[in-house]
């Protein structure tokens, strides 16, 4: 749709604005989300914990059947038909049912005391799992006129739920994977590289959400814009040495098998 757009000097912008949300939401609510909680129910299917079976499979049900209707919550500053709306609504509420499992699963887990993760695992997948939860209950509260509104007219705020949902989620979630997988071999992921990593992303979301905030006449923030980039610094900082880190486990263990 955007290439036709392009091609055809067709100047719409609700039709340009539609076609991103479409893009963005099926990849960051669709293949993204579905991938990284594919390889976490595998990864618990190889650890031996096969009670989250029914539970998962409950959850990948409603997240199916949401995953598309939720996409109307993304354009509902447009002139929908009343039916879309009530759809839109629905699917809404419904993905609530998707923590309810959620919870569960992380209760089963919880409670079994065979399955031990590494710290850094653990809160580095905490903070995946609070932003999950932020980014459902945000979704259930844009069914709500005002605040639908306010969410996807006001360029921070959306930027902001974007962040939410690609480094707050993904991110954060593959991290914590790739220090489970690296843990097998006596390493872990930079704990100093993660936290300040985590810190640039906390700071960003609150910046961008506050600058959401000037739209209800809250005073703005003063050099947001420099704050910002000085976050965007820390996180890539934070990345480059979680990554050195890696390459000298990988060299670590190389030398051993050597020798």
């Amino acid at each position: 749709m955007l290439a036709y757009l392009m091609a055809n000097h067709i100047m719409i912008q609700d039709l340009y604005f539609a076609s991103v949300y479409f893009f963005m939401h099926f990849q960051y609510n669709g293949w993204f989300l579905f991938a990284c909680f594919g390889i976490f129910f595998s990864y618990m299917h190889r650890l031996g914990l096969y009670r989250i079976a029914f539970l998962s499979k409950r959850l990948f049900i409603i997240m199916a059947i949401t995953v598309v209707p939720t996409y109307f919550l993304s354009i509902l500053w447009l002139r929908l038909p009343p039916t879309l709306h009530w759809i839109a609504n629905v699917s809404g509420i419904l993905q609530l049912l998707v923590l309810f499992y959620f919870f569960k699963i992380l209760s089963v887990i919880q409670k079994n005391k065979t399955i031990k993760f590494s710290w850094s695992t653990r809160w580095l997948w905490r903070f995946a799992s609070i932003a999950f939860i932020l980014k459902i209950i945000l979704q259930m509260l844009s069914t709500i006129p005002f605040l639908s509104h306010f969410a996807f007219g006001f360029r921070p705020v959306v930027i902001g739920y974007l962040h939410l949902s690609f480094i707050g989620i993904i991110s954060l979630f593959i991290l914590g994977y790739i220090n489970e997988l690296i843990h097998r071999f006596r390493g872990n992921v930079s704990g100093v590289g993660a936290i300040i990593f985590v810190m640039g992303f906390v700071v960003q979301e609150v910046i961008l959400m506050l600058q959401g905030l000037e739209a209800m006449n809250v005073e703005p923030i003063k050099s947001a814009n420099i704050i910002l980039f000085y976050c965007a610094i820390l996180m890539a900082a934070g990345l480059i040495w979680i990554t050195s880190g890696i390459i000298r486990t990988q060299e670590h263990e190389e030398l051993k098998s050597v020798h």
